[in-house]
């Protein structure tokens, strides 16, 4: 169980790094076929575990599982009645989350790891480490996104043309809407994190540095209007639930520079 559940981390690890470039398209196409391919293999792993040591199968649903259950139905029904099965599959030319094969990825990944969350001393995988490993892996694409701008790739003799400018999108617009997710996750791990060391203090507040500066060079419109909205809804819910009682002004403040 150990290795099935470091093999999860690995994905979430390497899902937004995840890049070849020998395809007609390097970056969506094969993180679709990386993530598609893997989950599932995960998810036979895990009914094989489960037949093997508890004799049955068991899975955990609720009532948000079944509304995802009966939209992938939906999805299935209209590729099974769509004119061209090509395109429904793997979806549009250089646009490939809208066919099944992105669908299907998408809910064996959810699949896998809602049955494996830690819940009530059930479960391998954790929440907040699966959070802090996507912010690890974040950092290393913003940290790529760099050393693209400032020509590093290039000036590597013979492969430096095969290199992407950013693991994330081929698009800077994909890529801003990347970055306004990201800052708003290791935003509010940063003021709701309990226990934080110093160095993850610290490697949040550089993540967050990085990742606004490059929304800035970007400047995406709908990429601010994401973050800003996020940042917004965010601190209206934390005022609601009265997290920081009289010390919400530590994170109103920083939300109302950034607006």
């Amino acid at each position: 169980m150990k290795i099935f559940k470091y093999l999860i981390y690995f994905l979430v690890f390497l899902f937004p790094l995840f890049w070849l470039p020998f395809s007609f398209e390097a970056i969506e196409f094969n993180k679709l076929y990386f993530l598609f391919f893997l989950s599932w293999f995960l998810v036979f792993l895990w009914i094989l575990g489960q037949i093997i040591e508890k004799k049955e199968v068991s899975f955990r649903y609720n009532l948000f599982d079944l509304l995802v259950f009966a939209f992938l139905i939906l999805i299935l029904l209209s590729f099974a009645f769509s004119k061209d099965k090509v395109i429904s599959f793997f979806g549009s030319y250089l646009r490939f989350s809208d066919g099944l094969l992105a669908f299907l990825s998408f809910f064996g990944f959810c699949f896998l790891i809602r049955n494996n969350l830690k819940i009530k001393e059930e479960g391998e995988i954790e929440v907040l480490k699966i959070f802090k490993i996507l912010l690890f892996s974040s950092f290393f694409v913003i940290l790529w996104t760099y050393l693209s701008l400032f020509g590093v790739w290039q000036k590597i003799p013979s492969i430096g043309k095969y290199f992407v400018f950013s693991p994330a999108s081929f698009s800077i617009y994909s890529q801003s809407i990347f970055l306004a997710i990201i800052f708003t996750l290791a935003f509010s791990y940063l003021f709701l994190g309990e226990g934080l060391k110093k160095i993850e203090k610290g490697f949040l507040i550089l993540l967050l540095i990085l990742s606004f500066v490059l929304l800035l060079i970007f400047d995406f419109n709908p990429a601010w209007f994401i973050l800003i909205l996020s940042l917004i809804f965010f601190s209206f819910i934390l005022a609601f639930e009265k997290v920081f009682g009289e010390k919400i002004h530590l994170f109103l403040v920083p939300i109302s520079i950034i607006v």
